[in-house]
Formats: C-alpha cells, sequence, structure tokens
C-alpha cells in the first residue's frame, strides 16, 4: 500500500513539474498541495476541505482554481 502511494505522488510531482513552463513557482507549489490533499481527503472533494488539509486559506483555493492563464477544462488527469 505504501509503494502504491509512493508511486502515485511520483507520477503526480512528475505531472505537475511539466506545468512549470505555464505556472510559476508559488502556483506549482499550491497545485502539489491541492494534489496531496485531494489523494487524502475522504469523503466529498470541496474547496473548504482542500484549503482545511492544505493549511492554505480558502481564498488562495478559490484564486488558484480562478486563474485565467490555465484551461482547466483541458485537466483531464
Amino acid at each position: 500500500m505504501l509503494q502504491n502511494h509512493y508511486n502515485l505522488m511520483t507520477t503526480i510531482n512528475k505531472i505537475v513539474f511539466e506545468l512549470s513552463g505555464c505556472l510559476t513557482g508559488t502556483k506549482i507549489q499550491v497545485l502539489s498541495q491541492i494534489c496531496k490533499s485531494i489523494l487524502i481527503a475522504t469523503g466529498k472533494i470541496t474547496m473548504l476541505e482542500i484549503s482545511r488539509t492544505t493549511q492554505r486559506t480558502y481564498r488562495t483555493i478559490q484564486r488558484f482554481f480562478a486563474l485565467k492563464d490555465v484551461a482547466w477544462s483541458k485537466f483531464n488527469i
């Protein structure tokens, strides 16, 4: 189980790294934390739940998903 979790996180980190060309360092960090938060969350995945598990403010999560320079509809990971 732990090995599977490690492999999954390695894959996610590679994908996030590939996005570094279109996102700044801070945005990459937030995206990485959001991915990890979604993996460990139980129940519904909401921005409030993400903000609680990432130790980021709810407003920070809102701002991240409101970015105009990222085509969220094309994210199908």
